[in-house]
């Protein structure tokens, strides 16, 4: 009986670490979609002259994908085709639970935006 409290008592404090763990750990999925999608749109740019409005031109079956464990919803947005884009990602499914880095960006200047400071490390 004693085992079975110290097993309980030991999961118990495991449980929300692991939780935690894994949160953090589905974040590099947003950042490497997000990454992937720049250069994409860098070579779209190259052969077009312009920045491409919607994923689907730059291969995606979509204009907005969910990241491959299905954590992130990344869209892609353009005030001007010819000068920028913004390409995000924001937290969906389990992973809405991480709200200290809920969303990540990436503009055509490299910039790196995200809810908190630390969230691309």
């Amino acid at each position: 009986m004693i085992t079975v409290a110290i097993v309980g008592i030991l999961a118990a404090i495991a449980y929300p670490s692991y939780m935690q763990y894994i949160l953090t750990s589905n974040r590099s999925q947003a950042t490497v979609e997000l990454t992937e999608i720049a250069n994409l749109q860098e070579q779209y740019y190259l052969d077009h002259n312009q920045y491409a409005n919607d994923l689907s031109l730059l291969g995606y079956p979509s204009a907005s994908i969910e990241t491959q464990g299905g954590s992130y919803k990344v869209k892609l947005s353009s005030t001007d085709r010819q000068i920028d884009f913004t390409v995000t990602a924001t937290a969906i499914n389990r992973q809405a639970q991480d709200t200290h880095c809920a969303s990540f960006t990436l503009n055509h200047q490299q910039i790196k935006g995200a809810t908190h400071d630390d969230c691309w490390q």
